[in-house]
């Protein structure tokens, strides 16, 4: 897609997921499983992010999270597939006891409401020891 299209849309997936009990895999397992299941879902012009952290009550969970270009994140039936198709993935790895919070929001794009597109701008980190001076 033409980076200065019009047309392009934006959109981040997040899943949090607390594993039953049962089911405790390593963080290279969930990292390869997820890079692998998430080129088939979202496709090459992705980027995602793992975390693996505990809540304020000590739990275990893990966050994926998936910034992706050109899905249909205003279509709640495609969504709802989309979340569907991760609960099963995440079940799988992560026990059917698991417990799962999806959700999906535009990121930049065509909000599809009349007002004009959102542009999506991704700077690389700032390390610790830059500085500016003026």
């Amino acid at each position: 897609m033409d980076p200065n299209s019009g047309n392009q849309r934006w959109s981040l997936w997040q899943y949090r997921v607390y594993p039953d009990r049962t089911a405790r895999p390593t963080y290279d397992l969930v990292k390869e499983n997820a890079s692998r299941f998430g080129r088939v879902a979202f496709g090459s012009a992705s980027q995602m992010r793992l975390r693996c952290a505990t809540d304020g009550v000590g739990r275990l969970y893990w966050e994926i999270a998936v910034l992706t270009e050109g899905h249909p994140v205003h279509d709640p039936q495609y969504v709802e597939w989309m979340h569907t198709q991760w609960s099963i993935f995440l079940r799988n790895g992560f026990g059917i006891g698991c417990e799962i919070q999806a959700h999906a929001r535009l990121e930049a794009g065509d909000r599809q409401d009349g007002t004009p597109a959102d542009q999506l701008i991704v700077l690389p980190p700032l390390s610790e020891g830059a500085h500016t001076h003026g």
